[in-house]
């Protein structure tokens, strides 16, 4: 693709104001052009989780978004606002990121508490039978590492420690989410206790 001039640029954005995602070749082409500016962004942040196609849908989004709001008779440069947009949306994004670790932190700390409590159930009690298992706390533990966060969840759910309107609203998980969960709960305990205990009851 040949290099795009100022006035070039400008036809592009007015496209894309003009026609919205109906204008994706003039989108890709303005894209193309700031590829340069978005790579440099990307090696300046970590984001977890975040694949190379993650950055570039993110920085899509903003292009397209920085068309919109772009004003030519401001005084900037299309190329300095949309690094501007871009970087405040990877800062955004990063502190949301913060922010679900933090409060995963905490609830990893407030299980923990809960194991201390001399009220909790074993954790045969995630068994639907008659059967009980004497399974030390300590081994609790060793169970839960094993979870992800939403499985974690879904254990005290499991255990009647939460509930599901109490996840919904502290974490944003979806009842189906954490229900799912619960299953994979269900199967990784019972391959947790062919591993440790050799037992084969089933859930």
């Amino acid at each position: 693709m040949a290099e795009i001039n100022y006035q070039e640029e400008l036809r592009l954005v007015d496209q894309v104001r003009e026609n919205g995602i109906w204008a994706s070749e003039a989108l890709e082409n303005l894209l193309e052009k700031y590829k340069p500016l978005i790579f440099a962004v990307m090696g300046r942040y970590h984001l977890h989780l975040y694949e190379t196609d993650d950055w570039l849908q993110d920085a899509r989004l903003e292009c397209y978004l920085t068309c919109l709001k772009f004003d030519p008779n401001s005084g900037s440069r299309f190329g300095s606002f949309f690094k501007l947009r871009f970087e405040n949306a990877v800062h955004s994004r990063i502190r949301r990121q913060l922010a679900k670790k933090r409060l995963a932190d905490h609830q990893a700390s407030s299980f923990e508490v809960l194991m201390e409590k001399p009220n909790v159930p074993y954790i045969a009690s995630l068994q639907e039978s008659t059967v009980r298992l004497e399974i030390p706390l300590t081994d609790y533990r060793t169970f839960a590492k094993r979870l992800s966060q939403v499985e974690l969840q879904a254990l005290l759910v499991i255990l009647g420690r939460k509930t599901l309107t109490d996840i919904e609203r502290s974490l944003h998980f979806s009842r189906e989410t954490v229900k799912n969960a619960q299953q994979r709960v269900r199967k990784k305990f019972r391959q947790y206790l062919r591993e440790e205990y050799g037992h084969n009851e089933q859930l």
